[in-house]
């Protein structure tokens, strides 16, 4: 620290101005290490935040892998599901042609002929 003092007279006395310089000196050193310490914790609380980030990152990134994994195996069983209400109607279509107690085959009809050849 530099500074002037000026002084009118001899009543100002040397020793007094350095004491309150030293005082002075000694609350802005107080206040230096303070402010170090609260930047400390900042940073340290700066750091434990950015790692939280990080970790809510990773877990984001696998949701939507997870969320991708099942979409896919949703579309996957939504064309199965169609092609069995597709594949059922025309196996109903031919079971109702079916006649019970006929040995004709499904879907089928036709004349047994008793000829000889």
């Amino acid at each position: 620290m530099t500074g002037r003092i000026f002084c009118d007279d001899e009543s100002c006395d040397a020793d007094l101005v350095d004491d309150e310089l030293a005082v002075s000196c000694k609350k802005l050193n107080d206040k230096n290490i303070e402010t170090c310490k609260q930047l400390e914790e900042q940073k340290n609380i700066t750091n434990q935040l950015e790692e939280e980030r990080m970790g809510h990152l990773a877990n984001i990134s696998e949701h939507n892998n997870e969320v991708t994994l099942l979409n896919s195996q949703l579309s996957h069983v939504m064309k199965h599901v169609k092609m069995m209400t597709i594949g059922t109607g025309v196996l109903d279509e031919i079971l109702e042609g079916q006649i019970k107690g006929k040995p004709n085959g499904i879907g089928f009809s036709f004349k047994h002929l008793n000829q000889n050849q």
